[in-house]
């Protein structure tokens, strides 16, 4: 760090965050609060559950933690609409890119651990209440936005047990003999592990402009 800088071994020493990229670039005249007055520059927003002082948060012009999925719809629609309120012009005209995370449905199945239960019976009602929430900010959203929505992911929970699997096969076999194992781990095992990894990444997105 004394040679190449402070930041020498952090993720930003070889890739700059989004909101900090956005943060030099100037808006177009026609995107500006006031279009004969100074420059103003692009701007972004980050709303997720929990803390967001770290992360991808941090670097953001408004941060925004929910605690459901219902708060983060509104908290894009206030990024986007803007704030009128607040002492930042670009975030009282609205910022100019928005990312958000419904998280409820992610819960509900399984493939990300939750402090809290879910207040949902069925896996129908929370898929009825994520595609509900969807509908409602396309609607809100002005004219010419982008809406990109995608699952990140497929379903991991395979992955997690196959990997579990290994691991504890690994350690097992530092100290025991092939025939004391509890688990074994062969070419079998290795190519679901290998095909659990494949469906993990098989993720769903859909891409409009309103």
């Amino acid at each position: 760090k004394c040679e190449k800088g402070k930041l020498w071994g952090t993720p930003e020493a070889s890739a700059e965050s989004l909101y900090k990229r956005l943060g030099r670039a100037l808006r177009p005249k026609r995107d500006k609060a006031n279009p004969m007055g100074p420059d103003e520059f692009r701007s972004g927003a980050y709303i997720d559950y929990g803390d967001l002082s770290r992360g991808f948060g941090q670097n953001a012009a408004l941060a925004i933690s929910c605690s459901n999925d219902a708060e983060v719809i509104a908290g894009i629609e206030r990024a986007a609409a803007g704030d009128p309120g607040s002492p930042d012009t670009a975030i009282r005209s609205g910022v100019d890119f928005v990312f958000g995370r419904l998280r409820e449905l992610e819960y509900f199945r399984g493939w990300s651990p939750s402090e809290t239960p879910s207040p949902h019976s069925s896996l129908a009602a929370v898929v009825a209440q994520t595609t509900t929430l969807i509908q409602q900010l396309y609607d809100s959203l002005p004219p010419c936005t982008a809406l990109i929505v995608y699952s990140g992911s497929g379903d991991p929970r395979e992955l997690r047990e196959m990997q579990a699997l290994q691991s504890q096969f690994k350690e097992e076999y530092k100290v025991k003999k092939w025939d004391e194992l509890s688990v074994r781990w062969t070419d079998v095992e290795e190519q679901k592990l290998r095909e659990a990894a494949a469906e993990a990444r098989r993720g769903l997105g859909f891409l409009v402009v309103k």
